[in-house]
């Protein structure tokens, strides 16, 4: 295994082009991060296979491009995923309680797209319906909210994060304006 041979562990997304292993970079990744053993993930393949690795995202503090795999990049990520360790987060990847507003599901992708008002509440994000609870899912319905602990100092898209989905209520009357604007 690697974590009695090595003291961190980087990663492709793709790891076989023949489909030789059954499981992603991002997955292993993310693996190995929950057994606290420090993983990067460098690939090409952050932005366009972003609804596979969002699941994970939680428990990959970085994603990097191969052509940022510097030396110094990749000492920096594995120095912050064993910060992420001792419950140090940067901002970006902070998580914190924040309402999301759903705006549509695609059925036969089984996306979500939702509004994230402590975020960027003018930008839509995509997301797989599979991260909301079983249980939850039948709710997941255009103009549904939650409440989730979701990343809010992201810089972008593909670096945010849902966990802890709950069912909220619709903003009532004054603070509904503070939802949408």
């Amino acid at each position: 295994m690697v974590t009695t041979k090595a003291e961190a562990a980087i990663f492709a997304h793709h790891l076989g082009p023949q489909n030789t292993v059954h499981f992603s970079g991002a997955s292993a990744v993310a693996h190995l991060y929950q057994q606290q053993f420090p993983s990067l993930l460098v690939t090409a393949w952050a932005e366009a296979d972003i609804d596979n690795i969002r699941p994970f995202r939680k428990s990959i503090p970085v994603v990097m491009r191969s052509s940022e795999a510097t030396p110094e990049a990749i000492i920096e990520g594995i120095r912050q995923c064993s910060l992420e360790f001792e419950n140090h987060y940067l901002p970006e990847r902070r998580p914190w309680r924040t309402m999301l507003e759903i705006e549509e599901i695609n059925q036969e992708s089984n996306l979500v797209y939702a509004i994230i008002p402590g975020w960027h509440p003018d930008e839509v994000v995509r997301f797989p319906l599979a991260m909301f609870p079983e249980n939850l899912q039948p709710l997941v319905i255009a103009d549904a909210y939650f409440f989730a602990k979701v990343n809010v100092g992201a810089k972008n898209q593909n670096q945010l994060y849902f966990q802890e989905f709950e069912v909220a209520e619709a903003p009532g009357e004054e603070y509904a304006k503070f939802v949408r604007s």
